[in-house]
């Protein structure tokens, strides 16, 4: 028996070979590293997750972190005291379960703010860039450091966002990787900007390409005149990312965005990697029954007869611009259930006078959590009206809707045009200065859910992209991703004990 023969072995040499056999001890001692090594790659590894503190960030940072515990790697993943309550009530069935230990929930301290509660440490129904949680979060990084010495990981994966991230990483020589929670094609597209500080003219791909006023638009907190490159670093800390390691994880659908990616790696000169599609999975059966009027409502609806209107957790249209939504959809004449959520008022005290009086015979608006996914699989349901958040356009492609878009900021504005080239999508047209305008709402729910020609286009083509993204998602994470961080991991153990 040759030794690539013995190499096939499962069980030990030394228990399926009798020491009266002639082998040397030269010979076992090579087993015996063999079967070392092989111990080694099949402990499991330790990989500490930080993500931005937004639900729309943790929730695919978690879905990364279950297929790589799938892949025996033990995950720490790291965040806020209220964005950890949002993930063990969302995800209670999997925390219920005491086979799953491979993903341990590790809080993160933020410095004291006036104004700032703990509850609040978490950007869900604040406005962009909410001055006091992100002055604490960018404060953040010696509470990260003790958390990295007191675990000791082999490989940390960050978010954008925390500059403090890499710094922290290489100081302590542990391998740092990025995970991007947006598109490919947004990646690309906004890295490209951040290097031309705003020219568009060279971006290969013109079908997603943004013109200059959408970008202004999309840019919701940069102060007029200041230079992009300058903005976009400020908030995407796009030099951080110079100081992490050769491998980019993206959260997409790699079979549409093969020319994305490849650009998006000759501009940042990192090999990306696909991690995706993640579809945020929560267990709605553990919710309340008071839920159960919203399905039986669809229940009474003609089948594709509704528009599903929700614009986000972390997105706050403004007063004049939820009633510019509600007229449009009043006008549109079609039947709606809206989730529709204003921090700081009810939503009856933000919506047009009369309203919900005009509209109660065909529409819903509610203020609670709803049971999502059952709303968006339900065949009443023939249009999702959306902020074209990466998540939600995801989750749009899964249950085959077609998509009614109305971007809130620019990364939304790009997969828009994205989920266009898909031909699942329909935007709502803007003035020229960026407003809404009521009619163009209308139009667009009218032109999805009541144009018969274009409304079946689009559900076909919706139908399509959803059969072939849920063979996708039922795959285990690529081998390639696996043994990328596992290799990452092997050499900062191997170095550690030099």
């Amino acid at each position: 028996m040759n030794q690539e023969s013995l190499k096939n072995f499962s069980p030990s040499i030394k228990e399926v070979f009798p020491s009266s056999l002639l082998f040397s001890s030269d010979l076992f001692q090579q087993f015996d590293f063999m079967e070392g090594k092989k111990q080694q790659v099949d402990d499991p590894q330790k990989i500490l997750m930080i993500p931005m503190i937004a639900h729309g960030h943790v929730t695919p940072f978690f879905e990364l972190a279950k297929k790589l515990s799938k892949a025996n790697f033990h995950i720490y993943l790291c965040s806020t005291s209220a964005v950890l309550s949002f993930l063990k009530q969302s995800q209670e069935k999997y925390f219920s379960d005491a086979s799953n230990t491979n993903i341990e929930l590790i809080e993160l301290h933020l410095p004291s703010m006036p104004d700032l509660p703990s509850h609040y440490q978490s950007t869900k129904g604040l406005p962009s860039l909410y001055p006091p949680l992100f002055t604490a979060y960018k404060m953040a990084g010696e509470s990260f450091s003790n958390i990295v010495d007191n675990l000791n990981p082999d490989l940390i994966i960050e978010d954008f966002f925390q500059a403090w991230a890499p710094d922290i990483a290489l100081s302590k020589n542990i391998p740092i990787v990025s995970f991007s929670v947006v598109s490919a094609a947004s990646y690309s597209f906004m890295y490209h900007i951040y290097l031309s500080d705003g020219a568009t003219d060279d971006y290969p791909f013109p079908e997603i390409c943004l013109s200059n006023n959408e970008i202004e638009i999309g840019l919701i907190s940069k102060p007029t005149g200041s230079s992009i490159t300058v903005f976009l670093e400020k908030i995407l800390v796009y030099s951080a990312r110079k100081k992490s390691c050769d491998i980019v994880l993206i959260n997409n659908w790699k079979e549409t965005e093969v020319k994305y990616m490849t650009y998006l790696s000759s501009i940042i000169n990192k090999k990306t990697l696909s991690v995706g599609p993640l579809i945020g999975q929560t267990d709605e059966s553990t919710q309340d029954d008071q839920d159960s009027d919203i399905i039986e409502w669809l229940d009474k609806k003609d089948r594709f007869s509704t528009v599903y209107a929700v614009f986000g957790s972390e997105n706050v249209w403004s007063k004049e611009n939820i009633q510019e939504i509600a007229h449009g959809i009043e006008l549109s004449n079609v039947n709606f259930l809206w989730v529709l959520r204003f921090p700081g008022s009810e939503v009856e005290q933000v919506l047009p006078e009369g309203f919900l009086n005009r509209v109660k015979e065909r529409g819903m608006v509610v203020s609670r959590w709803v049971p999502h996914a059952k709303i968006m699989g339900h065949t009443s349901i023939g249009g999702f009206l959306n902020h074209c958040g990466w998540n939600s356009t995801v989750e749009c492609i899964h249950f085959g809707v077609p998509l009614i878009a109305m971007p809130f900021n620019v990364d939304q504005f790009i997969t828009a045009n994205y989920a266009i080239e898909l031909g699942m999508a329909l935007k709502v047209q803007r003035d020229e200065k960026g407003g809404l305008k009521r009619e163009e709402i209308a139009k667009a729910i009218r032109n999805v859910i009541m144009e018969k020609k274009m409304g079946e286009e689009l559900r076909e083509k919706s139908k399509e992209l959803s059969e072939k993204i849920r063979i996708k998602e039922e795959k285990e994470i690529d081998q390639e991703v696996v043994e990328e961080l596992r290799n990452l991991c092997l050499m900062n153990k191997k170095e550690k004990s030099i």
